[in-house]
């Protein structure tokens, strides 16, 4: 029987975040205590670490996609940017149905693509854009890319601190729930809402993910 429990370190870490996630006065779960839980999954070792990174991105862009589906924006979007486009190939990657390598390339030619969009009408701050980019990232951490590797994160530093491409799938799928913090926003108990449900729910269900992957590899 494949035990599913969560190692001790990693629900430390979870509960470390929630408890500052919660006493923060927007209910931000800050990138410096993200990384913080990214690091003690990567502390497991391969291949689990990399396999249950890579199911939290796909789960954190599943959560997200009925914003959207409401979003009408996938009327303006380039067909081979739609989130499930990338979120497809996310799961091709982890079940080794395609390369990281092929991943990659792929990532690396979309991501121009978006920053083109990014500055224009009717792309600029929309929610429904925020899932294409949690989607995008979510490629990018399945084929075992860490969204924060070499960034300098301080404990003070929000979500609107890091760059595009230095950002996670979490951070995207938060503004698209939620509305990003850069913007003010009275959307602050939907914030909470996502981040319980990324603590609470998402990271056991990677976890379970990656340990029963391993498992039965």
């Amino acid at each position: 029987m494949v035990d599913f429990k969560l190692p001790t370190d990693l629900s430390q870490s979870i509960n470390r975040a929630k408890a500052l996630m919660i006493a923060h006065p927007e209910y931000q779960l800050t990138p410096f205590h993200r990384r913080e839980i990214y690091q003690t999954i990567s502390s497991i070792g391969p291949p689990v670490d990399h396999l249950t990174q890579g199911w939290l991105a796909i789960a954190t862009v599943q959560r997200v996609l009925p914003v959207w589906d409401d979003s009408q924006l996938y009327s303006h979007m380039p067909e081979d940017l739609l989130p499930e486009q990338f979120l497809a190939m996310s799961e091709d990657v982890w079940h080794e149905s395609i390369s990281t390598e092929q991943a990659k390339s792929i990532s690396a030619k979309a991501f121009a693509r978006l920053v083109e969009l990014a500055g224009t009408a009717p792309f600029t701050e929309a929610a429904g854009f925020f899932v294409v980019l949690a989607a995008h990232a979510a490629l990018r951490e399945a084929a075992g890319q860490d969204p924060f590797e070499s960034v300098i994160i301080r404990e003070n530093h929000t979500d609107a601190y890091l760059d595009p491409l230095c950002s996670d799938a979490a951070k995207y799928a938060a503004a698209a729930y939620s509305g990003p913090v850069w913007i003010p926003s009275p959307q602050n108990k939907r914030r909470r809402e996502f981040w319980e449900w990324w603590l609470d729910v998402a990271i056991p269900e990677a976890w379970q993910k990656g340990v029963g992957g391993y498992k039965s590899a």
